[in-house]
């Protein structure tokens, strides 16, 4: 069970990264506010839903879309860290769309530093 919840609260997780990133959802003011306690110190459950929703699906294509923009004025390498410097967000809220891209492809990764695929 406690898998489950780590697995919902990462998922919960990424999707607010990809909404900062894509400009939505207040904001990073808003970052590590997280959810009003319940008695007892726990936080209530999120509720599950079926699966990624169309529009999810396009903010993470967007956000990886900027992402790659970023690595792709930069053939030389850039550093998770200059990203976010770029984009203006915590390199941290980066880690999820680079894990997309490399998976798909789309860059490379040599010690920390991110490359564009060659085509």
């Amino acid at each position: 069970m406690s898998d489950l919840l780590s697995a919902l609260g990462a998922l919960l997780i990424a999707v607010g990264i990809l909404a900062v990133l894509v400009g939505i959802g207040g904001g990073l003011e808003n970052l590590g506010r997280g959810r009003p306690r319940a008695r007892g110190g726990r936080a209530p459950a999120p509720p599950v839903s079926g699966g990624a929703s169309e529009p999810l699906r396009e903010q993470i294509e967007e956000a990886a879309r900027r992402v790659l923009a970023v690595i792709e004025r930069h053939p030389e390498g850039v550093r998770l860290v200059q990203i976010g410097e770029e984009l203006g967000v915590d390199w941290r809220l980066l880690i999820a769309p680079i894990n997309r891209l490399l998976e798909q492809g789309r860059i490379r990764k040599e010690d920390r530093l991110y490359f564009p695929r060659v085509r």
